[in-house]
C-alpha cells in the first residue's frame, strides 16, 4: 500500500471531490472496483435501496471504476426508486481518490470472491468505515478495523443500516483501519521473514560429503532402476522443455498501476 497516495485528507479536499461528482453538501456511500459479477454490485445496489429509501436525507451511491461486464447491474438500477441518487463515473483521476474514500459514509464492497481486495485496503488505508464480506482474502485483510455483512440484499441492507445509524462505530472503524492498512506496506512485508520458504540446508565439510552413504539408503542406480522413480524422472525429463517454451513468453503487463480504480 503506497501510503504517498492513500491517507486521510482534509475537510476541504472531500468536498473538492464531492462536487467534481455532484454531490456538495450530500453524504454518499462508496463502491470502487470494476462493475464485474464477482463485486456483487447488484446486490450491493438492492440493499442500499432498502437501507435508505425511507431516510429523510438519504446518502447517494457512487459505483466508481471501470464499466465491466455485469449484466445484471442495469435491472438493478432500473428498480431504484425516482427520490434516490446513483451515481456511475467511472474511473476517478488518481488525485481523487484519497478524498473520495475519505469523504464517503461507508466504503461498501461486498464482494463474493477477491484474489486480495485492494480497494478494501485503499479504503482503509484512507480512514473510510468499510463494510465488506468474510469471503476468499477479505478478512485477513479487513481483520477487526472493518464491519462484515453476507452477499445477499438483506444483510447488505441491515450492515449498512447499523452503520449508518451508528456514527461512533463508524468514526472507531475509520481510526482502526488506518494502522490495520499499515500492517501491508511494501516497506512492513520485506521486513518479515518469509516462513513458507524451505530453510537453507547447512553446509557440509569437505570430509562430510565425500563420508560413505549408509547400506539402508538407495544408491543412485537403485533409483534409476526403481520402476517408479524411472517413470517419474521420464515425466520431468519430457516436461522440461515445454516449461522453457512457457517461460520465454513475453508475460502481460498489469493495468493497476495505470488506473488504481479499475480492478481489485
Amino acid at each position: 500500500m503506497d501510503r504517498s497516495i492513500f491517507h486521510p485528507v482534509s475537510d476541504a479536499e472531500r468536498e473538492r471531490v464531492k462536487a467534481s461528482l455532484g454531490l456538495e453538501g450530500r453524504d454518499y456511500i462508496g463502491f470502487l472496483g470494476t462493475l464485474e459479477p464477482r463485486k456483487n454490485v447488484p446486490n450491493l445496489v438492492r440493499g442500499w435501496v432498502k437501507a435508505v429509501s425511507d431516510r429523510p436525507n438519504p446518502p447517494a451511491l457512487v459505483l466508481a471504476g471501470g464499466k465491466g461486464w455485469d449484466e445484471d447491474i442495469d435491472p438493478a438500477l432500473a428498480s431504484v426508486p425516482e427520490h434516490l441518487t446513483v451515481l456511475r463515473p467511472g474511473y476517478l483521476p488518481l488525485e481523487d481518490l484519497p478524498g473520495f474514500l475519505s469523504g464517503c459514509v461507508i466504503l461498501a464492497y461486498p464482494s463474493i470472491a477477491e484474489g486480495f481486495g485492494l480497494p478494501v485496503l485503499e479504503a482503509m488505508s484512507c480512514g473510510a468505515a468499510t463494510l465488506t464480506t468474510r469471503l476468499t482474502s477479505l478478512p485477513e485483510v479487513g481483520g477487526d478495523a472493518v464491519a462484515y455483512c453476507d452477499i445477499d440484499p438483506d444483510s447488505i441492507a441491515s450492515a449498512l443500516t447499523e452503520l449508518l445509524d451508528d456514527p461512533a462505530r463508524r468514526a472507531a472503524l475509520g481510526a482502526a483501519a488506518i494502522p490495520r492498512a499499515d500492517e501491508f506496506t511494501w516497506a512492513r512485508a520485506a521486513s518479515r521473514p518469509h516462513r513458507g520458504l524451505p530453510r537453507r540446508r547447512p553446509h557440509l565439510s569437505r570430509t562430510a560429503r565425500r563420508a560413505p552413504k549408509p547400506r539402508h539408503e538407495a544408491s543412485h542406480t537403485q533409483m534409476f532402476t526403481n520402476p517408479i522413480m524411472s517413470g517419474m524422472l521420464e515425466h520431468i525429463a519430457l516436461k522440461q522443455p515445454c516449461e522453457r517454451k512457457v517461460a520465454a513468453c513475453p508475460q502481460p503487463t498489469s493495468a493497476r498501476s495505470a488506473s488504481p480504480n479499475s480492478t481489485s
